[in-house]
């Protein structure tokens, strides 16, 4: 079962998952194609979700993944 990250009101809101993968994470968004991602760090081809794989510490230390989460928390308070 899906464990919400945010809560507003009565409905729970998720805004991301993080999946272990050979080799590397991915930080996934469920509404990732709303996103703005100038620098193109998202992969996906399906209607809502978006994906980052995260293959080392540099991507996670990229500002643009960090902007990237903000957006989506931004999003989901729409």
């Amino acid at each position: 079962m899906e464990q919400p990250l945010l809560r507003r009101g009565w409905v729970e809101l998720s805004l991301f998952y993080v999946a272990v993968q050979n080799g590397y994470v991915n930080l996934g968004f469920y509404e990732g194609a709303r996103l703005d991602d100038p620098e193109g760090l998202l992969e996906g081809t399906g209607e809502a979700m978006r994906h980052v794989k995260i293959r080392s510490a540099d991507t996670l230390e990229n500002p643009v993944l960090t902007e990237l989460v903000k957006s989506a928390a931004t999003q989901c308070r729409g």
